[in-house]
């Protein structure tokens, strides 16, 4: 990449979509993939259990913008971390199981976590903006 010099924004059915998405969504599949395969480690499993680390993640992606923007930052970020979260934990389970645990995921707890994101994102993503 030559410096001082950036890549413009993409269009994509009149939205422009710039690093900023980019960004929220890599930190929002960061953070569930941290959280699920944290889930069931003794070590790290208090942060995993807390909400804590999804509320700083709708706050960081959606704080300096309009709230339009805020709120889909905030709703996607979510949404994407479900899904890593359920990747993640899968992977683990998969690796080692914990408890006896069969690793599998049902399709309305994902629909479900999923609407719950949705949702929290929303109304975070109003809060913080």
């Amino acid at each position: 990449m030559v410096l001082g010099v950036t890549a413009p924004p993409v269009t994509v059915r009149g939205v422009q979509l710039n690093r900023g998405e980019a960004m929220t969504a890599v930190l929002g599949l960061a953070v569930g993939a941290f959280v699920g395969v944290a889930f069931d480690e003794h070590t790290v499993r208090p942060p995993a259990h807390a909400d804590g680390l999804w509320i700083l993640l709708v706050v960081v992606v959606s704080a300096p913008h309009t709230m339009i923007r805020g709120i889909l930052r905030g709703a996607g970020a979510l949404l994407l971390g479900v899904l890593a979260f359920f990747a993640g934990r899968q992977i683990r389970l998969m690796l080692a199981p914990a408890w006896g645990f069969p690793p599998r995921v049902h399709a309305v707890d994902l629909a479900f976590w999923c609407l719950v994101g949705f949702i929290a994102g929303v109304f975070l993503g109003v809060i913080a903006c």
